[in-house]
């Protein structure tokens, strides 16, 4: 796969809500069609467990990139460059997906 620009990094901070134990990221908001806008790796305070719904794209973890579609899950841990295009979670090959994220802090 070819070498993509990364134009920035950036930090998300995300809080469990007291008396929880994951923070779960669904909804419309988090349906996409990814890989047409600026790549922006980014990394946060959490654990990240993701399921993709359906469609694919390409999940960036600092210098890989690995291929994902429908039924695939990616465990990112908390400090960890991932990427996305546009404001979203991974970086795709123009197809609408749905991916649902749950952040946490590793203690389950």
């Amino acid at each position: 796969m070819g070498r993509r620009k990364r134009d920035k990094v950036e930090f998300r901070f995300y809080e469990i809500p007291h008396g929880e134990s994951a923070l779960a990221l669904l909804g419309e908001a988090w349906v996409g069609a990814y890989g047409r806008g600026e790549v922006c790796l980014h990394f946060h305070n959490l654990f990240e467990i993701g399921y993709c719904h359906y469609g694919h794209g390409i999940l960036i973890l600092g210098e890989d990139e690995k291929p994902y579609e429908d039924a695939m899950i990616s465990a990112i841990p908390a400090n960890v460059l991932d990427a996305d295009g546009g404001n979203q979670y991974h970086s795709g090959s123009g197809t609408g997906q749905a991916v649902v994220r749950l952040l946490c802090s590793g203690k389950l």
